[in-house]
């Protein structure tokens, strides 16, 4: 259920009309990871129906502007509409983009911080009816499957 890219950098997985993503704790997510997860995920909701939620795990690295213009231009691609959007991040700088985009733009999106996993699952849960404990678990390996995947790489310091 839960698929890696190539690179082991993102970690992915649908449960129901939930899009579940990790993405590893490195500097500089590689774009070729990122088209990656998008052209797999992107044909998954062609093939399977709409997702109605959106749950990422970002860690601190916030992506680029070339990457957040890859998501938005995939999301436009398919005819994507999300009910609502979590990211789980440590970094200030996500959390306050959010925050002002919550102000300015017409999506629901919201950010937490990883102690607030189970704040941002029963956020979502709000706008579709998903097992909570499920898609907790699901989010909770997959950053293991990434620490364990980079390490066997030696990617980790």
């Amino acid at each position: 259920m839960i698929q890696l890219t190539e690179r082991a950098n993102i970690a992915f997985a649908r449960l129901g009309k939930v899009q579940i993503a990790a993405f590893a704790e490195i500097e500089g997510l590689d774009n070729r990871d990122l088209q990656e997860f998008i052209d797999t995920a992107s044909a998954d909701y062609l093939k399977n129906g709409a997702v109605e939620v959106f749950l990422v795990y970002a860690h601190k690295v916030p992506l680029t502007a070339m990457q957040r213009h890859m998501l938005v231009e995939a999301t436009e691609r398919i005819k994507a509409t999300f009910k609502a959007n979590a990211v789980i991040t440590e970094s200030v700088l996500v959390v306050a983009m959010i925050k002002f985009l919550q102000l300015f733009v017409n999506v629901k999106i919201n950010a937490f911080t990883p102690a607030q996993m189970n704040k941002a699952i029963d956020w979502l849960r709000e706008f579709t009816d998903f097992d909570k404990r499920e898609a907790n678990l699901l989010l909770r390996q997959m950053i293991d499957r990434l620490r364990v995947a980079r390490k066997a790489r030696n990617l980790d310091k």
